[in-house]
């Protein structure tokens, strides 16, 4: 009689997990599977080598012709256009999800979108000549530092060397030679801001304009979608403080001075930023002006793809995640660098493991998975199918691994 609950009751965890938890094959393993990956949004790809040192980008079941070498996929913000650069016998070409342009490039550059026109900008080089192309508009480049930012109205800002200093490129037109340039973003009404050093003292401007100055150092730049608000964290001589920027602001907002600051996140839409701070030996996740305990170790913020959830990883003796300023004990050890995934009011995260996609219920023992596999990615919350998501590979085989909160 023992025997038979046992057995009735390992059925119904095994259906529950089968109902929560589904897996699909994507990819057959016919050809060698060299990279995979997804973005933030519901895409995913795979780059195989159909014969010897050639290679194809699989992209959601559609495939490019083969090639000779092959980037990773970039996608817009938004999920709706993606591009790479694939190398033929003739020379590199660039590959986006509506077309084929032929490039007279030696080597590939940069790929970069607008945050919410999701206007392309590319670039590639010609022996040591770079060329910059956005729309039909072409800017030529040497010695230039990585990394474009690309405005919704197709401004572009690169950054360039003049010996030991540098110079921004606002469209094509200098700006004061730094010693140092941190980009922050375009902002709503078309102008640049970012952060550059002279000598000692770190200032922060737009377009032209000096904002503020006479920090130690500023880092964790972030900026929304609408170019609406902006953040920094910046270093005093007695500390670090984070910085809001909002137009809708007279002067911008300084925080409380930590002895550290970092890993600083924006809110997608409203004026309100999350990150870690240290205060003697207390951790805190600092959230606009209130402040949660981290614990002995604590991880970094995020935000929910919505902004409704702010959450974190945190370890006291047993480790916890903390969404909102509640704080739920997951009854295991989790690292406080661990990726999580999480649906927004759901009460429930996502994790993978070396071999699985993991769903787990806050406040309650339950966790459930799928099948196994050798290697997974991170997870993702996929908000268009309203369930978790992460990739698993196992005998050459590529899997999307699902979890459905009930």
């Amino acid at each position: 009689m023992k025997k038979f609950l046992v057995f009735i009751i390992f059925l119904f965890s095994y259906s529950a997990n089968a109902e929560l938890c589904q897996d699909f094959q994507l990819l057959d393993g016919s050809e060698p599977i060299v990279e995979f990956g997804m973005d933030t949004t519901q895409h995913w790809w795979a780059i195989t080598s159909p014969f010897a040192n050639t290679y194809r980008l699989v992209l959601d079941d559609e495939q490019t012709d083969v090639y000779q070498d092959i980037t990773k996929p970039i996608f817009a913000p938004d999920g709706l256009k993606w591009a790479c650069f694939g190398l033929t016998q003739t020379g590199w070409e660039l590959i986006t999800n509506d077309t084929i342009i032929e490039l007279n490039a030696s080597s590939p550059g940069e790929i970069a979108y607008s945050p919410q026109n999701c206007i392309l900008v590319y670039s590639y080089f010609v022996s040591s000549l770079e060329y910059i192309v956005i729309g039909n508009k072409k800017i030529e480049a040497m010695h230039r530092n990585p990394g474009i930012i690309v405005s919704d109205n197709g401004k572009f800002v690169i950054t360039g060397s003049r010996g030991t200093r540098k110079t921004l490129l606002l469209n094509g037109n200098e700006t004061t030679t730094f010693d140092n340039i941190l980009y922050i973003g375009f902002m709503h009404d078309g102008s640049f801001m970012y952060a550059a050093q002279v000598g000692t003292n770190w200032g922060i401007y737009r377009d032209n304009r000096l904002i503020m100055d006479n920090f130690l150092n500023v880092s964790n730049p972030c900026i929304n979608k609408a170019g609406t608000i902006a953040a920094v964290i910046v270093q005093f001589a007695t500390g670090y403080a984070a910085i809001t920027f909002n137009d809708e602001y007279t002067e911008p907002q300084i925080g409380k001075i930590y002895d550290q600051a970092g890993f600083l996140k924006l809110h997608p839409t409203e004026a309100l930023i999350a990150y870690r701070a240290v205060s003697g030996i207390t951790n805190y996740i600092v959230f606009n002006s209130a402040e949660y305990i981290g614990g002995k170790e604590c991880g970094e913020p995020f935000f929910t793809f919505d902004g409704e959830e702010m959450y974190f990883i945190g370890k006291e003796f047993d480790s916890f995640v903390s969404i909102n300023g509640l704080r739920y004990e997951l009854l295991m050890d989790m690292h406080v660098a661990t990726p999580i995934a999480v649906k927004p009011r759901s009460n429930t995260i996502a994790y993978t493991s070396s071999s699985s996609l993991m769903l787990k219920y806050l406040g309650e023992k339950r966790i459930h998975s799928g099948m196994m596999t050798d290697k997974t990615s991170n997870p993702r919350f996929n908000r268009f199918k309203n369930r978790y998501e992460a990739l698993g590979f196992i005998n050459n085989r590529l899997y999307l691994l699902t979890c459905s909160p009930d």
